[in-house]
């Protein structure tokens, strides 16, 4: 892997019994910090402690095994969990790499009596996008906050505002991240598109599944596949997967 390629994280896990409480991000996240924090404290403060509003450049994604929804947990088909993390610096990839890498075979305690064990860790690098136009299939949901009089409001895909705090948050985060790049004229449009209802950090918010189509400059869509988009990214939500180029 040259040292300009962005990357993705792939992790299969197992836990201790088949089943998490609806609000699981929160778990997920607490390891991810615990890992960095035992790998390299410098590496933990400087993303979590110094600058803790700052902006995260990765995403990730939790894939869960035929999740049942029940009133206080989710049931699995099995014991088995998969986590993605997406990030834009294959050099902060690497750390991440390895601070997982000494996580392996080593039980992390979660919610309500259980545990997870991270049995695998491999790294892959993303596709280039080559079109304005993709389809883009959520792979964690989709949140678009609405700020206004210091109340946060998360929208669904129907919402009248939906586009414009779309626009408004994509750009922003590009701001903070990647200066130099900014396309006021980006665009999601709902294709097969869901709405759900997410348990996070103690709060039931809306959020977005299913299919878009992202309309963007080839490099934005090139960095939001590696960045995700919408809101708490970096805790579990906006990651997506591209399946196909709409042709122009």
């Amino acid at each position: 892997m040259k040292a300009g390629d962005t990357m993705k994280i792939v992790m299969n896990f197992t836990l201790q019994k088949s089943e998490l409480v609806k609000d699981y991000s929160p778990a997920f996240v607490s390891f991810i910090k615990n890992a960095l924090s035992e790998y390299d404290e410098s590496l933990f403060n400087g993303i979590y402690k110094s600058a803790p509003d700052k902006e995260k450049d990765f995403c990730f994604a939790v894939k869960l095994d035929k999740p049942k929804f029940e009133s206080d947990k989710i049931r699995l088909d099995s014991e088995n969990v998969q986590m993605t993390i997406s990030m834009l610096s294959a050099v902060e990839g690497i750390d991440f790499y390895n601070a997982f890498l000494k996580q392996k075979n080593k039980s992390y305690p979660f919610p309500c009596g259980n545990s997870i064990t991270l049995n695998q860790v491999r790294m892959e690098n993303h596709k280039p996008v080559h079109s304005q136009k993709v389809l883009i299939k959520m792979c964690s949901p989709l949140l678009v906050r609405k700020h206004e009089a210091d109340v946060d409001t998360y929208l669904a895909y129907n919402d009248e505002d939906f586009q414009r705090c779309f626009a408004l948050s994509v750009n922003k985060m590009l701001n903070n991240l990647v200066p130099d790049v900014n396309d006021t004229n980006i665009e999601i449009v709902p294709v097969k598109p869901f709405k759900t209802v997410v348990n996070t950090f103690g709060n039931k918010i809306t959020g977005n599944i299913g299919i878009y189509q992202l309309n963007a400059d080839t490099k934005v869509i090139d960095l939001l596949n590696h960045l995700g988009i919408g809101s708490r990214r970096s805790q579990g939500f906006g990651m997506f997967e591209i399946v196909a180029e709409v042709k122009q």
